[in-house]
């Protein structure tokens, strides 16, 4: 019985490549190594990237929302904390949707607030000729 090299599967003897990766056998290797086994960590440094710190949390807590709606109301501050929040890099994600959606939603409410005014401009215009102009 021979062993991959590669994936340390069994593959009868005189195979010259693994029946599990496909990994080319040579010579004789009859018996896995116990580095084959257990790999050093030096070739995984992949399996413990951590080391102990802990993950920053990608949620928005209720506080940060309640602060997040706060200072939206704020006439100047909260269009210019909506940019900074939709367009920053230390932003988490659901904040910055947010702000991107709340800008989008501002951009188009504006676009009809000008479109209803100038139709309401123009009946007025409308109304104010068919009265003889005493508008």
């Amino acid at each position: 019985m021979r062993y991959c090299p590669k994936c340390n599967s069994s593959s009868p003897d005189g195979a010259m490549f693994c029946a599990g990766c496909g990994e080319r056998i040579e010579g004789n290797n009859s018996e896995p190594s116990v580095n084959d086994l257990y790999p050093s960590v030096e070739n995984n440094i992949h399996y413990q990237t951590n080391y102990g710190r802990k993950e920053p949390d990608p949620h928005v807590s209720v506080g940060d929302w309640m602060l997040t709606v706060l200072i939206m109301g704020l006439p100047i501050v909260g269009l210019v904390m909506l940019f900074v929040w939709a367009f920053g890099n230390d932003t988490k994600v659901s904040k910055a949707n947010f702000a991107k959606a709340s800008l989008i939603w501002m951009g188009i409410s504006i676009v009809l607030a000008f479109l209803f005014g100038a139709a309401l401009m123009g009946m007025v215009a409308s109304f104010s000729q068919a009265a003889g102009g005493y508008f």
